[in-house]
C-alpha cells in the first residue's frame, strides 16, 4: 500500500503541473488583462502608461517566465491579485469569502441526496419490476432530464413570487444575518434543485450496484441459513454493493467546493460557481485559474481517497 500510495502522489504532482500549465497558456491568450478596469474608467490613459504597467507588473515577459513566476507565488500562499470582481484584492481571500456559503449549500444538498436516494435505490432494487420500482425509475428520468436553470425558475415563480412561501434568492434576510431559520428559507429552494438531479441520479445508481450484488451466490447463503432477508439485505448486501456508490460520492465532493453554477446563478446565490461565473464575464483570470485549479486538485485527491477506501470496504481488493 504504501508503495502505491507513494507511486499515486508522484502522479498527482506531475498531474497538477501539467494541468496548471495548460489553463495557464490557454488564459494567457484570452482577451482580457488587469488594467481594462481602469482604462474603462479613465479613458484618458495613454498607451505608453499602458506599457509602463505592464513592464511593473511582469507582463511584457515571456510566457514561460510568467508560468514559473505564479508557481512560485503559488507555492508562497500567494495565488494572485483579482483584476476585476474585487480589484486589488488576493485571489485567495476572494475565494474564501464564497467558500463558506458553498459548503453549506453542497453540503446541505448531498445530505439530502444521500438520505433519500440510498433508501430509494435499494428498495427499488428490492422491489424490482413492483409498482414502487417503476415509479422510481420514472421519477430518475424526470430528475435526470429536468433543465436544472428551468426548474429553478419555475420553482421561484410558484413558490417564492406566488405563494411567497421562500425568498426569490441571496443567502439572508437585511437585518436576519444569524438567524439559522432564515437561512434554511433561503437553502430550501437551490437545495431541492441540486438534490432533485443528484437523487435521481443516484438512486439509479444504488438500484444497479444493489441488483449486482443481490444475485450473488453468498447472498443465496446468506438467506440458506436462516438469517432475516433484513440483516442478509443490510449486513451482506449493503456493505459490498458500496464499492461504485463510494465512487460517485467520491467525486462529489470537489462539486462542494466548486459549487453549482447555474444553480448559484439562477438564485443568485454568492458561492462558489457564482464566482467562477463572474469572473469569466469580468475576465479576472487569476481568479478563475485560482478556481480551476483547487477543482482539479479536489478531483485527482478524491479520486485517490476512493481507491483508498475500496480496500477498507472490501478485504479483497490489495494495492501493490
Amino acid at each position: 500500500m504504501r508503495n502505491y500510495l507513494i507511486r499515486r502522489l508522484g502522479e498527482m504532482a506531475v498531474l497538477l503541473l501539467l494541468i496548471s500549465a495548460l489553463v495557464f497558456v490557454i488564459l494567457s491568450f484570452v482577451p482580457g488583462g488587469p488594467f481594462d478596469l481602469l482604462i474603462f474608467s479613465n479613458p484618458r490613459i495613454t498607451a505608453a502608461e499602458i506599457k509602463r504597467l505592464n513592464e511593473a507588473f511582469g507582463f511584457d515577459k515571456p510566457l514561460y517566465i510568467r508560468y514559473f513566476q505564479w508557481l512560485v507565488d503559488v507555492a508562497g500562499g500567494h495565488w494572485g491579485t483579482s483584476w476585476g470582481i474585487a480589484y486589488g484584492r488576493p485571489v485567495t481571500e476572494v475565494i474564501l469569502a464564497r467558500l463558506n456559503n458553498t459548503l453549506i449549500l453542497m453540503g446541505a444538498a448531498t445530505l439530502v441526496s444521500v438520505i433519500i436516494a440510498l433508501p430509494i435505490g435499494i428498495y427499488s432494487a428490492i422491489r424490482q419490476y413492483s409498482w414502487a420500482d417503476y415509479f422510481v425509475t420514472s421519477l430518475s428520468f424526470f430528475g435526470m432530464s429536468m433543465p436544472t436553470f428551468w426548474f429553478g425558475i419555475m420553482l421561484i415563480v410558484i413558490f417564492a413570487v406566488g405563494l411567497g412561501w421562500f425568498p426569490t434568492g441571496g443567502v439572508s434576510t437585511y437585518g436576519l444575518e444569524g438567524d439559522i431559520l432564515d437561512r434554511i428559507r433561503h437553502l430550501a429552494l437551490p437545495v431541492t434543485v441540486l438534490s432533485l438531479f443528484n437523487v435521481a441520479t443516484w438512486s439509479r445508481f444504488v438500484r444497479s450496484s444493489m441488483l449486482e450484488v443481490l444475485r450473488q451466490d453468498y447472498m443465496r447463503t446468506a438467506r440458506a441459513k436462516g438469517l432475516r432477508e433484513n440483516v442478509v439485505i443490510i449486513k451482506h448486501g449493503l456493505r459490498n454493493s458500496l464499492i461504485p456508490v463510494m465512487t460517485m460520492l467520491a467525486l462529489e465532493i470537489p462539486g462542494l467546493f466548486s459549487g453549482a453554477i447555474i444553480t448559484e446563478t439562477v438564485f443568485s446565490y454568492p458561492g462558489m460557481g457564482r464566482l467562477f461565473w463572474d469572473g469569466v464575464m469580468a475576465a479576472d483570470w487569476p481568479v478563475v485559474q485560482g478556481l480551476v485549479m483547487i477543482t482539479a486538485f479536489l478531483v485527482i485527491a478524491c479520486n485517490l481517497v476512493a481507491d483508498v477506501a475500496y480496500a477498507v470496504v472490501d478485504p479483497r481488493i490489495r494495492y501493490d
